[in-house]
């Protein structure tokens, strides 16, 4: 509305000389010439315009010079507003944007003033003054990389929190690999190279395929819940040679299908991501179930070499921990720390002809870190390491204990992540062992999607 009046007024004023010379030669006395019949008079000379006319007009043009007076006054009171915006705005934002304020701004009441008076620079040039936004065009989208963006690609369970009220389902595709050499001896040794017992050699060739669907809610900004429910196939290979009275050689070749450990979780974040290079803290407290097969549910022989696989730790444990994230565009640094405590079992079993009567798991410290780096909107990548030390395990067998050894589990990462849309994108992660007792190659896929 206020920029058609401001085009009336302009156009107003554009046809004021007119109006005003009309009056004025209209209020002049016109030239008579004298003729051969009679004489001018002043009758005559003033026939086609009356002194009505002429004070009618000056009204017309007294109430015209009021009007355009009112709309300069209102046009200056709107150039005060918006200069007052402008420099508040300025103040208060560190880039220039486009005011959303359907008050015109002073390069739109500019470009109406030349539409106006039949001049406009920019539209017949088609370029506009350098450092001033195109009038009518959309400023260009923020092409700045997300922290959801730049987090995807890392390890599970590290990245940002569900958002408050939305669901996401994220079903994980995992494959692990690993292959060792034993030879145990179970006896005594006289002297060196005289030994009385038993000596074993085995070979394990072990390949593992999960698919474990997690499923996350945002129960507000800052806290979530998860649930992860996996399903293991293993194939171990296992060539077993063992010397008592005689050489006995064994190949097994053993499958298994079954549920694993149900894992329940819960992430709360410490602080709100409020500026850049500050951390952010998140707690998660882990509870893994048994409802997998565990290692003592399987049957043994006779030589103690189990018969069967084993898809679950066989016991109940809770992982409290700590986790950070460190936006420094363009990369978000990660990290965390965790506490695995197993709770002891009462077995009172026998395995492969020793009475096993309690299992006390070891404790397990976890940790890693890393970055994550976005390159577009869409892709980004990862690296980093993770280490766990698992502590010996205590069991009592035959009414004394026995302690397995430590072990150090450490694996170099590696992950990638490309998103489709707004809601899913498909993440890639490689674990490649760099000690002896940790798995050769793990992969994990993992598509998941919110709603």
């Amino acid at each position: 509305m206020r920029k058609h009046r401001l085009v009336i007024a302009l156009a107003s004023a554009a046809a004021l000389p007119a109006l005003i010379g009309s009056a004025r030669a209209a209020d002049a006395d016109p030239p008579l010439e004298p003729t051969s019949d009679h004489l001018p008079t002043a009758s005559t000379a003033r026939s086609t315009l009356t002194v009505g006319d002429i004070a009618e007009l000056r009204a017309k043009l007294d109430e015209q010079r009021a009007m355009l007076d009112a709309q300069e006054r209102e046009i200056h009171a709107l150039e005060a507003r918006l200069n007052a915006a402008n420099n508040t705005t300025t103040t208060t934002a560190s880039t220039s944007v486009i005011s959303t304020d359907p008050v015109a701004s002073p390069e739109q009441v500019a470009l109406l003033e030349q539409r106006a008076m039949g001049g406009d620079q920019q539209a017949t040039t088609g370029q506009a003054t350098p450092g001033q936004p195109t009038v009518g065009q959309a400023p260009a989208p923020d092409d700045s990389h997300t922290l959801n963006t730049r987090t995807a690609s890392i390890p599970p369970g590290q990245g940002v929190l569900t958002p408050s009220g939305h669901f996401s389902i994220e079903p994980t595709f995992e494959y692990a690999a690993s292959a060792n050499n034993r030879l145990t001896f179970s006896g005594i040794e006289l002297i060196p190279g005289l030994q009385l017992g038993a000596i074993s050699a085995q070979t394990a060739q072990r390949d593992t395929f999960f698919f474990s669907p997690t499923f996350r809610y945002g129960i507000n900004s800052r806290f979530e819940v998860e649930v992860t429910v996996p399903m293991l196939y293993r194939h171990d290979n296992i060539q077993v040679v063992q010397q008592r009275d005689e050489q006995i050689v064994r190949t097994l070749d053993l499958r298994q299908y079954a549920l694993g450990d149900v894992e329940f979780g819960l992430r709360y974040q410490l602080n709100p991501a409020t500026a850049p290079d500050k951390p952010i803290w998140i707690l998660s407290l882990h509870v893994k179930s048994n409802t997998g097969i565990g290692p003592y549910d399987v049957g043994y022989d006779s030589f103690g070499i189990a018969t069967g696989l084993a898809t679950g730790s066989g016991f109940w444990g809770v992982e409290p921990g700590v986790s950070f994230l460190l936006p420094s565009d363009p990369v978000v640094i990660y990290g965390s720390l965790n506490y695995l405590h197993q709770f002891k079992r009462n077995l009172n079993k026998d395995v492969g002809g020793s009475l096993v009567q309690e299992v006390r798991p070891g404790e397990a410290i976890l940790g890693n870190i890393g970055f994550g780096f976005s390159l577009n909107p869409r892709f980004s990548f990862s690296l980093g390491y993770s280490h766990s030390y698992i502590m010996p395990t205590m069991t009592y067998i035959g009414g004394g204990p026995e302690y397995s050894t430590g072990q150090q589990i450490g694996t170099l990462d590696m992950g990638m992540s490309y998103r489709l849309n707004s809601k899913t994108s498909v993440n890639l992660n490689f674990q490649f062992g760099v000690t002896p007792d940790a798995p050769n190659l793990n992969v994990t896929l993992r598509v998941p999607f919110s709603f």
